[in-house]
């Protein structure tokens, strides 16, 4: 059997209109609408991790968890 991708979620903080920080997720079933996701919703969601769930060659549950840092540099004035 080979290892394979049952789930994929993004996670990602977004401000509401209070300027408080909220942690957020959506699933997605492809790289494409991942890939998507993170280039449209740039500014708005900060992502902060993307979780795999799938299962190894043995069959077995496994979760893989990438977790990113980004900084954008301020706009000058």
């Amino acid at each position: 059997m080979s290892a394979r991708v049952t789930e994929g979620t993004v996670v990602f903080w977004k401000w509401d209109e209070e300027g408080i920080l909220h942690e957020a997720a959506e699933v997605f079933e492809t790289l494409d609408a991942l890939f998507d996701f993170c280039l449209t919703h740039g500014d708005e969601r900060l992502v902060d991790r993307i979780v795999l769930n799938g299962l190894d060659r043995h069959g077995r549950q496994r979760e893989l968890v990438l977790a990113f840092s980004s900084v954008t540099a301020p706009v000058p004035v």
